[in-house]
């Protein structure tokens, strides 16, 4: 797997929000960021950074994941791991998933993103969730 630089920090830092809704949601997540040394790790109880990747072809269908548990159709990923580099976390989480190994590499011009901080009642903790697609 090629890896790609990614830093969520300057990412979030230069993100211009689209309305203030998003505006507070980055809000969050900077100050989430800037507050949890641990930020990528799940033993991290105020949450933690997780990524993922929407899956599509040239004509615009879009491959989605049965998650077992929720059962819910999602997009790919998952945990980081302590990994910092969301970009490679998603693009991982994407392999194991779905055992799809060659797909076109990530890069500025196709990489999309959004951000929530939002308490999931059925964790009972607070996930900063940063989600990528290409």
């Amino acid at each position: 797997m090629k890896k790609v630089e990614f830093d969520l920090v300057e990412e979030i830092a230069n993100y211009i929000p689209k309305d203030e809704v998003e505006q507070e949601s980055v809000k969050k997540i900077k100050d989430f960021l800037g507050n949890n040394e641990n930020c990528f790790s799940r033993s991290n109880l105020n949450g933690h950074v997780t990524a993922g990747a929407l899956i599509m072809d040239e004509e615009g269908n879009v491959l989605l994941n049965h998650h077992k548990i929720l059962d819910k159709w999602l997009l790919f990923g998952g945990h980081s791991d302590g990994e910092s580099n969301s970009l490679n976390v998603a693009k991982r989480e994407v392999m194991e998933e779905s055992e799809i190994t060659e797909f076109d590499d990530l890069n500025r011009k196709n990489i999309g993103y959004w951000c929530s901080f939002d308490s999931w009642k059925f964790l009972k903790k607070r996930t900063c969730t940063l989600s990528l697609w290409y």
